[in-house]
């Protein structure tokens, strides 16, 4: 991370690249943009513009300091979980990424279709996190029917990882379309509003067998 920053060499378009392709880092760079500390005065939707936005003379003394730390490097975290978990969340990215092209959405609509599909699974990486145990079934890679694995967490935590990943979204200051889209991916139906073109995406990329879930049969 720090290799990426340093030196007069660096540039925004590799900070962009690692940004945008870890969750807790696209999370933590989103955050920091849309903090009122800043005052950007605009949503910021993309890692990208967040770097572009924050600039390298920001990010550098931030990494320097620590401040932006990839979840793979939390002690505590399974490292087979998190891979893949890593694994499922950049296709989902490329996969609602692509449905919300293909839908013919806006440039924006697009590029928050990305975002909600690498953070779609963010709430897990935290339950993991504070709980290192769980998910030991996901380990293997096999495909997981998640109406099972909701069930286990609402048992387990009284909350499912849609529930942690929308709501700290939410916390976080991302675009309201992103934290709608992951708080209700399993439960369309409950959403404000379930024709939002980020929503759709990122169910059209489930659909496709991005997260690795088993969709429950219609």
């Amino acid at each position: 991370m720090k290799v990426a920053v340093e030196g007069d060499s660096s540039s925004l378009e590799d900070a962009a690249d690692i940004f945008a392709s870890e969750p807790g880092l696209a999370a933590k760079i989103l955050q920091l943009a849309n903090s009122a500390y800043f005052g950007i005065g605009q949503s910021v939707n993309s890692p990208a513009e967040a770097v572009r936005l924050l600039g390298i003379d920001i990010i550098r003394p931030l990494v320097d300091k620590g401040c932006f730390q990839p979840m793979s490097a939390t002690p505590a975290l399974n490292s087979a979980v998190f891979g893949n978990t890593l694994t499922q969340a950049k296709t989902m990215a490329t996969l609602a990424q692509k449905a919300a092209s293909e839908a013919q959405a806006s440039p924006a609509e697009i590029e928050l279709a990305r975002v909600a599909g690498l953070l779609h699974n963010i709430g897990r990486l935290v339950i993991c996190t504070n709980f290192p145990n769980c998910y030991t079934g996901l380990e293997s890679g096999g495909a997981v029917d998640p109406a099972v694995l909701s069930q286990q967490e609402d048992q387990a935590f009284n909350c499912t990882q849609d529930d942690v990943g929308g709501y700290l979204a939410l916390l976080w200051g991302l675009p309201d379309p992103v934290s709608s889209a992951i708080a209700h991916q399993t439960t369309p139906g409950t959403a404000p509003d379930p024709r939002d073109t980020v929503l759709l995406a990122l169910q059209a990329a489930r659909q496709a067998g991005g997260d690795g879930r088993k969709e429950a049969a219609a």
